[in-house]
């Protein structure tokens, strides 16, 4: 998914702050909470995974 490696990046350049260890635990509680409530995750994975069986359908059934 290209929002990790986006993620990744910025993650990157938060741990090179002086502050890298109050961001570091902010962004893990905001990652957990995504991770708990995943709703913007979950359509966004259905949206995907729809264009992906409409491209490959001979996909459909191994899903």
């Amino acid at each position: 998914m290209p929002e990790l490696a986006a993620a990744n990046y910025a993650h990157q350049r938060l741990l090179r702050h002086p502050r890298a260890s109050t961001a570091w635990a902010t962004a893990r509680a905001i990652t957990t909470r995504w991770y708990d409530h995943q709703q913007h995750l979950t359509h966004r994975r259905h949206t995907r995974l729809n264009r992906l069986c409409a491209t490959n359908p001979h996909l459909v059934g191994a899903l």
